[in-house]
């Protein structure tokens, strides 16, 4: 493998980290000094101008505050479904609608294929977001040909299509700060990936909530409850009790 090839894997491996943990539960809190290293390397040598902003507004926040108001937003953002629903982190939902479907039973085939496991620390199903990034992460440190390659395909048939979906929910969701910029990373990251690893981007639409239209449906079968004005003369021959 050529020099200039090794030192791209490292710096891809490097935004996988940073985003696997972003999109981890309480993964900042865990890895508090490990975001703020790799922040201050992508902040001097960043994929854009975009991501040089970015990477240093989170990094501010983490210097100056800690880990807290970022933790806080994660629990809203993507655990919290009391005061709207939050934003899925899996490949399965945006493909079908609910949790473990095909992508998940993907991901644990590939799994099954490397030298590596999840962790039990690890929550969240295989296809979550945060872990295929952390995977993905893995896979480009071990530096051979098969895992550099599984990297790829993980890429190209789960990470790709929807991660698109997740960047648009973020921004416009109204409990998102911090997240904006991490969602603006990842889209720029997920851009570099398309074109060096010549990856088609998926096609520009729309979000469709296929959960959503699910509900829709269940509740246009209901039957409707009609009220109507009884009187007491109908009351007494039966009516209404």
């Amino acid at each position: 493998m050529k020099e200039e090839e090794l030192q791209i894997n490292k710096a891809r491996a490097i935004y996988y980290t940073l985003l696997g943990i972003f999109f981890s539960y309480q993964g900042v809190k865990k890895h508090k000094e490990l975001t703020i290293q790799i922040l201050e390397q992508i902040f001097a040598n960043a994929i854009n101008d975009q991501t040089q902003k970015d990477s240093h507004i989170l990094l501010q926040e983490l210097e100056q505050n800690g880990v807290e108001k970022i933790c806080e937003e994660f629990d809203k953002l993507f655990i919290d479904n009391f005061s709207q629903k939050a934003i899925s982190l899996t490949a399965s939902y945006y493909d079908e609608g609910w949790e473990f479907g095909e992508k998940c039973l993907k991901i644990r085939d590939l799994i099954l294929e490397s030298e590596f496991r999840k962790s039990e620390e690890f929550i969240e199903p295989e296809d979550h977001l945060g872990f295929l990034l952390l995977f993905c992460s893995s896979l480009l440190q071990k530096a051979n040909p098969c895992s550099i390659a599984m990297c790829k395909k993980i890429f190209e048939e789960l990470i790709n299509d929807f991660v698109n979906f997740v960047v648009l929910e973020i921004l416009k969701s109204k409990n998102a700060r911090f997240y904006k910029s991490v969602a603006k990373i990842l889209g720029s990251f997920a851009e570099f990936e398309r074109l060096y690893l010549e990856v088609s981007p998926p096609p520009l639409e729309e979000f469709v909530d296929l959960e959503s239209l699910r509900k829709e449906e269940k509740k246009a079968k209901w039957k409707k409850r009609v009220k109507t004005d009884v009187s007491e003369e109908e009351v007494g021959k039966g009516r209404g009790v």
